[in-house]
């Protein structure tokens, strides 16, 4: 049977279901609407109608602010399941790979960065989202580390060695991270599988655009920092763009979907140049897994573009659940949720 054939049919079923759980996503409109709650009790009421309901519903009175954060957290970990559930076998084990321990990555930066703000009182729970295969008590022991040095005695295997990695090619937070990124690349681009082959090489463009821009920053050689498998920065294209001093950057990329990552990156405060950059690719890669989700319908876009939009939506709700508790007024809940 023909390939493409093959990924029609293998796909079809998680097409309706994304087709259908999309109708069901928040709309900025249902987060106005949100947003003027009359209080938590309120909010959460409405929130009853939503996908969240059904964990929101088991509460038990009287419930303090972590109850509410662990709910929703639980009512976005069951949504990934639901839909990673309708990816064929052939899949379905990379994509766990990458969404899973991309999010354990993520919280293992959110955990260091708590560290280097020496704030080891740090509330895990409200850092570390979405879950992945690291549980809460694991996070909470990562971050009673004394020392960057200390992690990876208190987190468990493959992570100890990735934050051990990083940590012997790194001199600051931002080089770190970066590791941290490279090394969990690595593992995924060792397994991918034809259907993933694109967002992952979607994501070594991010990475290695963010190697070279810090590079060229510091005045130290790239190369050594550059992973292979990019999609459109890949081979002659990613020689030319080592060739480029920082300008020189920016105009290269004009022409691709970085291009709009590196515009106005001086504005940005020195110390968090890196962190926005690393920020406005991620958005870059997501806008494209969206499209090519259009494109592409019967395919593992179609997932991740769901899953990704989910994500955003879990952390919107997330926000507003927290200003409200907190008792942000309506428009200050508006201007923070964008």
């Amino acid at each position: 049977m023909n390939i493409f054939v093959q990924a029609e049919e293998g796909y079809a079923y998680a097409l309706g279901l994304v087709s259908g759980l999309r109708g069901k996503l928040l709309s900025g409109r249902d987060f106005e609407s949100l947003a003027q709650a009359k209080g938590i009790s309120d909010l959460l009421s409405q929130l009853e109608g939503t996908g969240y309901g059904a964990r929101l519903k088991g509460l038990k009175h009287p419930f303090a602010y972590a109850d509410v954060q662990t709910a929703l957290d639980e009512a976005f970990l069951a949504a990934y399941v639901e839909v990673a559930s309708a990816v064929p076998a052939s899949d379905k084990a990379a994509l766990d790979e990458l969404m899973l321990g991309g999010w354990d990555v993520q919280n293992i930066k959110a955990v260091s960065r708590a560290l280097r703000a020496l704030a080891k009182d740090s509330d895990v729970l409200g850092v570390c989202f979405p879950k992945g295969r690291l549980e809460i008590p694991e996070l909470r022991n990562l971050s009673d580390s004394s020392s960057y040095e200390e992690m990876p005695k208190k987190i468990r295997q493959p992570y100890s060695t990735l934050i051990s990695d990083a940590l012997a090619r790194s001199s600051n937070q931002a080089e770190f991270e970066e590791g941290l990124d490279r090394g969990f690349m690595e593992g995924i681009l060792s397994h991918s599988t034809p259907q993933m082959r694109k967002y992952v090489g979607l994501a070594v463009d991010a990475l290695n655009i963010r190697a070279i821009v810090r590079c060229k920053m510091a005045g130290v050689e790239p190369d050594k920092h550059l992973l292979k498998g990019g999609h459109h920065m890949a081979d002659n294209k990613l020689s030319q763009l080592l060739r480029q001093d920082l300008h020189g950057l920016a105009k290269f990329l004009e022409d691709t979907p970085y291009g709009k990552a590196l515009h106005d990156l001086q504005s940005e405060r020195q110390e968090n140049r890196m962190f926005a950059l690393e920020r406005r690719l991620t958005q870059v890669v997501d806008s494209e897994v969206e499209y090519d989700s259009i494109l592409n319908p019967h395919g593992i876009s179609t997932v991740i573009a769901y899953v990704r939009a989910k994500e955003a939506e879990a952390r919107k709700v997330r926000a507003l659940v927290a200003g409200v508790w907190f008792g942000l007024p309506p428009d200050e809940l508006k201007v923070m949720l964008g």
